[in-house]
């Protein structure tokens, strides 16, 4: 036990007063101990020793998820625009149903395969982007939990909860509500 509370503790030595320290430490709740805007935290010594750019900091975490998610949604509408303006001009469109393909049932099997496996990828990629963000939105800050806590509330946290919305930005919420609107034709599509 002794050579556990020494590694917890580092290179200090272990002590009355450290045992002090630690069980204090279960005294106090964190909501009363943990700060999130401190202006003297150091992205860079935070990385365990590697030195990380203020801006490659800024995007860590869930903001670096939302960003990859807006990028995958961005490739996504990107490329169903050059897939529509390619059936509208090279496939000759006649009264509104353009041809992609003529040959033989073979060929056009592999084709039609190919397509939807491709359809069901893009759709796989703005579902799984479309619940990242919507998870995001819906947890709760720790301001929103100690607001929560002092109105003697709880709220569900790790988890997507509907339980959550009454508590949280409305601006959020009504993003929340759009996402989950949006989604609804690639699940019945």
């Amino acid at each position: 036990m002794l050579r556990l509370m020494r590694q917890a503790l580092g290179k200090r030595h272990y002590s009355e007063a450290n045992a002090h320290e630690l069980e204090s430490l279960d005294t106090f709740p964190l909501s009363q101990t943990y700060h999130t805007e401190n202006p003297s935290f150091d992205h860079g010594k935070a990385t365990f020793g590697r030195k990380v750019s203020r801006r490659a900091a800024r995007f860590s975490g869930w903001r670096g998820g939302l960003v990859a998610c807006i990028t995958c949604t961005a490739f996504v509408l990107l490329l169903n625009l050059i897939l529509a303006v390619v059936a509208a001009t090279a496939w000759n469109p006649t009264g509104g149903i353009a041809t992609a393909f003529t040959g033989d049932c073979e060929t056009a099997s592999r084709f039609t395969t190919a397509f939807h496996l491709v359809i069901n990828i893009l759709s796989s990629l703005l579902l799984g982007a479309s619940n990242y963000t919507m998870q995001r939105l819906v947890s709760p800050t720790r301001s929103e939990i100690d607001k929560a806590h002092a109105r003697k509330k709880w709220l569900d946290i790790g988890m997507p909860s509907v339980r959550n919305l009454p508590s949280i930005a409305k601006s959020r919420v009504a993003f929340w509500v759009l996402l989950g609107l949006s989604s609804m034709p690639l699940h019945f599509a």
